[in-house]
């Protein structure tokens, strides 16, 4: 699969070369859109290199299971990066190794060696390893069996390649240590890494830059630092009044906070910069229906399935909107309309179910 175009990508954890409002502004250049969160529409899932930070918690395998389930392709950053045109490129090297041959040869399972993947530790072109690969997941192996955590090993892989990008594992040497943690030796030099790698946050800065607060708020939401978020998305807003994506995030976390009728007017906001903004009509109708306004709710979902008619997340809820009202030749056809793009996930199982109980109270009334 390759592409955005009419396509939902979901971000998962930070990138580490753009933020995310880079991100949907550059996919939303190809066609596409990028959503908070999997949902039944996302078919694209980008594994940032902030995600790392989300694996002791278990948050990131459980986004993932959420990301295959919809059938969503799961992919690097680096993957996503040349996707979008912009690297870095693949070196040309010769690839044979598999990853079960890679398991075998290192003792590594298979998960982990995937996990590797998408973090382009281990970079593959289609699905096969080079050499160096090999070498790096024997390292890993071996750095695993003194005690380091695979989080600890990603975020120090990382500052290894900010530090000099042309090195990898198959070049230098790390090793582990209670006491001094991962330590990198390029040379006669050695670096400490603590494994946390987190971006500084602009307030130190005088006059942080726009992209710099944009930043800063989605490390704050990521965290779930939700009142920090809204601070910092209000004084990007404060500089950037027409940034529809601005606005949809600020509605995001104040929806996080139970803050409905901030909410509802942030999403607003963002659609009167761009009415053809479909999550945000999409998260308004959310709203909307939690403060009890059933038909204005149902009123955006429609707007949502009029100005992207492949948006089977509206189109099922709004299908649903219509059950719950006896509305049931309205329902089944927004259920047809839905299975039609989707008949393969848990919603089409509940699609079809409803469908049938559409049948029997129509056939019951007539």
């Amino acid at each position: 699969m390759t592409g955005f175009n009419r396509k939902t990508t979901t971000l998962i954890g930070r990138l580490g070369a753009m933020s995310q409002r880079a991100a949907a502004l550059a996919v939303a250049a190809k066609g596409g859109r990028v959503s908070r969160g999997v949902t039944r529409r996302t078919r694209v899932a980008v594994v940032g290199h902030g995600a790392y930070t989300l694996m002791d918690s278990g948050v990131l395998e459980a986004r993932l299971e959420q990301a295959r389930a919809v059938g969503a392709e799961c992919i690097s950053e680096n993957t996503f990066l040349r996707r979008l045109g912009s690297g870095p490129e693949l070196p040309v090297i010769e690839r044979a190794i598999t990853p079960d041959l890679m398991a075998r040869q290192t003792g590594l399972d298979e998960t982990t060696i995937a996990t590797l993947m998408l973090f382009d530790v281990i970079e593959t072109e289609n699905g096969m390893a080079g050499f160096r690969d090999l070498v790096a997941a024997r390292e890993i192996a071996r750095l695993l069996s003194e005690g380091a955590g695979l989080p600890d090993i990603i975020a120090s892989v990382f500052a290894m390649r900010r530090r000099d990008p042309e090195k990898g594992l198959s070049q230098v040497k790390l090793t582990h240590s209670a006491a001094d943690g991962i330590v990198v030796q390029i040379g006669d030099r050695h670096a400490d890494f603590d494994g946390q790698m987190q971006l500084p946050m602009p307030g130190a800065a005088a006059n942080p830059s726009i992209d710099e607060l944009f930043e800063a708020a989605e490390i704050a939401e990521e965290d779930g630092a939700f009142a920090e978020a809204e601070s910092l998305y209000l004084r990007c807003l404060d500089l950037d009044r027409n940034d529809p994506v601005i606005a949809f995030n600020l509605g995001n976390v104040q929806r996080e906070q139970g803050k409905l009728r901030e909410a509802r007017f942030f999403f607003q906001h963002a659609l009167s910069s761009d009415p053809g903004y479909v999550e945000a009509l999409y998260n308004l109708s959310d709203v909307l229906d939690k403060e009890g306004k059933r038909a204005e709710a149902k009123i955006e979902l429609a707007r949502a399935t009029k100005k992207d008619k492949n948006y089977a997340d509206a189109i099922f809820n709004l299908a649903q909107f219509h059950f719950r009202d006896s509305e049931y030749a309205e329902a089944l056809a927004g259920y047809e309309r839905y299975l039609a793009l989707d008949d393969a996930s848990p919603w089409s199982k509940i699609a079809r179910q409803t469908m049938m109980l559409c049948r029997q109270m129509t056939a019951s009334a007539g």
